[in-house]
This record gives structure tokens, sequence and C-alpha cells, in this order.
């Protein structure tokens, strides 16, 4: 299990999934992770460091890989992406999963492990998909299964559940409860005695090519 494997470092980075404006605290998928880490899987001798920014792309990730990942030395690097995130920024698909596969080759050659957490499903109105965010979302899907990364899937987890009293009041950052019912999926999803064995086969840094 991961609560006996060595001390580790795990990186909080992306999007805040919180108002732009709102103390960071409140709310904090980042606390409710740490709580959920640290006392419920008895990871008390563990760093948690959070370089996330409100409304931050994996793109403005990868262009601050240095500022935001790399000096931070981490072992696990967990990316929570934002509604933001899917919507139209004039990047074909093609060019958005090649900055993906870019970015996780670059936490791998970090020596790190990267765990991708999709949005949370936001609220639609009217049951009706914008059809280019829903192809987006497939290719942070489709770019986390061929690559070296674990994917926690929240939208999926969300779209099946009735629990609209998880979101805030702007329809799409996470409520007190939303934090809470985030971290409960991303410890129930991620497969931690697999995620060790990785952490172990990324002891040292990586060349990137």
């Amino acid at each position: 299990m991961l609560r006996s494997a060595p001390s580790v470092t795990w990186l909080f980075t992306g999007d805040t999934l919180t108002l732009p404006g709102q103390p960071s605290e409140r709310n904090s998928h980042v606390s409710a992770l740490t709580h959920a880490i640290r006392d419920e899987l008895g990871r008390y001798d563990d760093a948690f460091i959070s370089s996330e920014a409100p409304r931050l792309r994996l793109r403005e990730l990868l262009d601050n890989f240095e500022q935001r990942i790399g000096r931070f030395a981490p072992h696990i690097v967990i990316v929570s992406c934002g509604v933001e995130e899917l919507r139209a920024t004039g990047e074909s698909s093609l060019a958005f999963e090649r900055m993906f596969h870019e970015l996780i080759e670059r936490i791998r050659g970090a020596g790190a492990v990267a765990v991708i957490n999709t949005p949370p499903r936001p609220e639609m109105g009217e049951g009706v998909e914008h059809a280019d965010e829903l192809i987006r979302l497939e290719a942070i899907r489709a770019c986390t299964a061929e690559s070296p990364a674990f994917l926690v899937d929240h939208w999926d987890h969300w779209e099946q559940s009735s629990e609209l009293h998880w979101l805030a009041a702007d329809g799409q950052s996470l409520s007190h409860s939303g934090a809470k019912a985030f971290a409960d999926e991303f410890v129930r999803e991620l497969q931690l005695d697999e995620l060790k064995h990785q952490i172990s086969e990324v002891d040292e840094p990586l060349p990137v090519e």
C-alpha cells in the first residue's frame, strides 16, 4: 500500500476550481485532498504543495513548467482541469493533444507521476452540452489513457449525480460539499498500489527528448 511507502511530495497544480478572488482556503479541493491523503491514508510524513491558480489552463502550465512544477521536485503531480480548459481558444484538437502529451512527458521527465483530474461537470442548462467542450473532454481522457499518467474522471462521476449543491453560484466552481466530493472521488478512483509502483519507477529523472 502507498501508506507504507517512504515520504513523498505531492504537488497540486492547474485550476483552483474556485471563483476568482475567492480566498484559496475556502471550498478548496486541495485542502480536502490533503486531509484525505494525510489522515485517511496515514501519509503524515508527506509534503503537500500547491501551485494552482484560478482558471489556469494546461498550456499556461506547460509554458511555465519550471515555476509551476519543476522547482518543487515533486513525486506526484495532481493536475486539476477546470471547465475553462474545455472552451475554445483557437487551438486545434491536434495541437491540444500534442501539448497535453508534452506536459505529461515533462512531468515524467522530472521524476514524477502525473494524476489528471477532469473538470467536475458544470450545470449545462436544459441538458444541452456543447460539442466542442465534449470533444476536448474526450481528448483529455484519451491522451491520459495513452500516457504514463492516471485519470480521475470527475465529469463522469458528477454526470451520474444530481448533487447540484456541489457547485458554487457560478455553476462551475466547487462549493464546500463539492470540494469534499471531489476528494472522495479522487481517493475512490485512484489505484494507490499502482501509483506506488509508478513512483518506484521514476526515482531518477528521465531525459526529455
